[in-house]
């Protein structure tokens, strides 16, 4: 039975989203929505197993196995470590393309990639108005080839990075908004194949640049020049057949979802197995589930009552830290916060609730400039009376 956090979460995930389920299905069974097939190129792009992060509006058609919400993160604030050092356990980041979305850091996807911080790994290019710019995937480690998927005159074509291609894809950096449509109205032009871009997070229009990402034949004719700074790949177009690509993900059934990278992490470095995620949606063909066994979620500061704290742990500075330790539930639910010794703010806050019972707690943390870390839980001002009941106990750090 979903529990009431559950719920929440649940709701949290599918707002915003557009509906994914048609009762239309092609002759092979398979349902049409081209969110489907839109996951299916996803998967081919950014790997069957991947841990994916973005903003949560791309959370399925990110192709991720495992997804972490980067809103909080990137666009709220910053990450304790080097964003370089953040992101380098992720397979992928996607990004809503044509899409902007406020930031309070300075930095959003776009940023990352004209800094050198990601790179690009490949494009979904819509056929309908899900979402008017589709997909783009960028990774911390340069891909070995760009793969691309988009649709022109009904077909689904890809675009495969070769060095002797006879079409090229330039990234362009550096393009002033106000000249986008220049370069939007390139898709009139036959030699053309698409034209997408990527906002920088300035918030005014006047002051802000796009990246332009631009697919047409090599050596076509224009009237334009590059900007200053712009990259170029070569590469092969063919077009696909979206039945066969939603054949081969077929067999895609779940996504595993958390709130933070803390969590996250675990996984990739100890490649745990799927069973230590206990958040996840099943998504079969004829319906959606949410299996929710161990709700996760941030907190808020300055809602909460200390109940428990664990034993001090020393760290090292500026160093990966996996953080174990026994958990008990006795009655209630609790939030688990990280603090620096001697400070009340947490780094990182988690919601815990049902099971209650004895579980092994564990997640990764940066130390910062922290000498020495506690963890505390909490529990809300307004449940006091329901005497929530938490041991925390055998606590360890371990650098990674």
């Amino acid at each position: 039975m979903l529990t009431a956090t559950g719920l929440i979460g649940a709701l949290l995930i599918f707002a915003g989203t557009p509906t994914l389920f048609s009762e239309e299905r092609n002759k092979l069974g398979l349902i049409t929505h081209e969110l489907f097939l839109a996951r299916a190129a996803a998967k081919k792009i950014v790997g069957k197993e991947a841990l994916v992060a973005a903003q949560h509006p791309a959370w399925f058609v990110s192709g991720a196995a495992t997804w972490v919400d980067l809103t909080k993160d990137i666009l709220w604030e910053l990450p304790r470590e080097p964003l370089k050092t953040y992101f380098s356990h992720f397979d992928s980041v996607c990004y809503l393309a044509a899409s902007w979305m406020g930031t309070q850091t300075g930095w959003n996807e776009a940023r990352l990639l004209k800094e050198g911080l990601l790179h690009f790994q490949g494009f979904y290019k819509t056929k309908n108005s899900i979402n008017r710019g589709g997909y783009i995937f960028l990774s911390p480690k340069k891909p070995a080839k760009i793969l691309g998927f988009y649709w022109k005159e009904n077909l689904l074509k890809s675009f495969q990075q070769d060095s002797g291609g006879e079409y090229q894809f330039s990234i362009l950096t550096n393009i002033p908004e106000k000249n986008l449509n220049k370069y939007l109205e390139m898709q009139n032009n036959h030699d053309v194949e698409m034209v997408n871009f990527m906002y920088m997070p300035e918030a005014s229009p006047e002051k802000r640049d796009v990246i332009v990402t631009i697919l047409e034949k090599t050596k076509s004719e224009k009237d334009w020049t590059h900007a200053e700074e712009s990259e170029i790949i070569f590469g092969h177009i063919k077009t696909e057949d979206p039945n066969a690509l939603l054949m081969e993900n077929n067999n895609d059934k779940k996504i595993y979802f958390t709130q933070t990278q803390a969590e996250a992490v675990v996984s990739r470095i100890q490649k745990a197995d799927q069973t230590q995620k206990k958040v996840y949606i099943d998504f079969s063909l004829d319906n959606i589930n949410i299996i929710n066994n161990e709700t996760k979620l941030l907190s808020k500061e300055g809602m909460y009552d200390k109940i428990a704290t664990s034993n001090i742990l020393s760290l090292d500075q500026n160093k990966y830290y996996l953080i174990e330790g026994q958990l008990k539930i006795l009655q209630g639910g609790a939030c688990l916060h990280v603090n620096e010794v001697g400070t009340d703010k947490p780094f990182l806050s988690l919601k815990r609730g049902v099971p209650q019972k004895e579980t092994q707690e564990k997640f990764v943390i940066w130390s910062g400039e922290s000498g020495k870390v506690q963890i505390t839980a909490s529990c809300h001002n307004h449940f006091k009376s329901k005497k929530t009941i938490v041991e925390l106990k055998d606590f360890t750090a371990s650098q990674m």
